[in-house]
């Protein structure tokens, strides 16, 4: 098909609801529900040969790398344990905390996470060893299908792994975006703007923390009332007068701050005050 035919094929896909959430673009042509469908009869588990179990599908690793389905890796793998929370978001070997405190941020609001964690799919009901995700893509939503083979080394996730060794939802759907972008090589590196667009269509305003006037607490009480989702990648900087402090969460999930105004932390300068911005549930777009 040609570069025009293919253009005015797209246009009238779209005119018609094509691209939109209730009718997802299918990445790479594959249907999660007819592949579903076909592997459910033949009694196979998927094996995706469009994100193969290769190195190119890896990021840069000297570790020998072993594909294994969750069934593999541990007894009764579910899908989610209770609820898809922050918690299920801990780094793995790849620098893409950007896009997972992004996502960190986006369990904090039920229904933008659904839009992109479907969740007419379990390790239980109907089981195929398939799994899809949706992403804002160029304009259109996208369904994006992958088999459950995860890296391990030493029958541990290579990549993203949940707080519940139980639990898959991440890495598949981390999967699925590494896929989207061609290898988890490629989420090495960006910016939180980029996966927030991805996981909304909504759209994106960055403050710098060091231009900003004494609104910009307002603006981020503001931000929270109005339900959107809030990212940061800098520290607040600080003087030797007042300080207003953003409790926030490092993506990487490993350990607790120990320095000043920790836990630990004892002696306060009495000139300093709070402003504690609350883990509030949130909807919309905002970093």
């Amino acid at each position: 098909m040609s570069g025009i035919a293919a253009q005015i094929s797209k246009d009238r896909d779209r005119a018609q609801g094509v691209g939109s959430h209730h009718d997802p673009v299918k990445y790479l042509n594959q249907d999660f529900n007819e592949l579903r469908a076909q592997l459910l009869a033949s009694g196979k588990l998927f094996e995706d040969e469009k994100f193969p179990t290769s190195s190119s599908s890896l990021g840069e690793t000297n570790e020998i790398i072993v594909w294994k389905r969750p069934s593999e890796i541990t007894k009764d793998p579910q899908f989610i344990v209770g609820a898809a929370t922050r918690e299920d978001i801990k780094q793995g070997r790849v620098g893409n905390c950007w896009f997972l405190c992004s996502l960190a941020s986006l369990t904090m609001n039920e229904t933008f996470l659904t839009l992109v964690l479907p969740l007419d799919q379990s390790f239980q009901d109907n089981y195929a060893g398939i799994f899809h995700f949706r992403f804002f893509r160029f304009g259109e939503w996208v369904d994006i299908v992958v088999d459950d083979r995860l890296p391990t080394v030493n029958n541990a996730l290579y990549y993203m792994t949940s707080e519940t060794v139980t639990e898959f939802w991440s890495p598949l759907l981390e999967k699925a975006y590494a896929k989207a972008n061609g290898s988890y090589r490629s989420l090495k590196g960006g910016f939180e703007e980029e996966a927030l667009v991805d996981f909304t269509a909504g759209f994106c305003e960055t403050f710098v923390l060091n231009e900003q006037d004494e609104t910009f607490f307002q603006k981020i009480k503001d931000s929270l009332r109005s339900n959107l989702l809030i990212t940061c990648t800098t520290p607040v900087s600080y003087n030797n007068t007042t300080v207003k402090l953003i409790r926030y969460r490092n993506p990487w999930g490993f350990s607790e701050w120990n320095g000043a105004w920790s836990d630990k932390y004892v002696q306060i300068p009495s000139n300093i005050y709070f402003t504690e911005i609350g883990e509030q549930k949130s909807s919309g777009l905002h970093c």
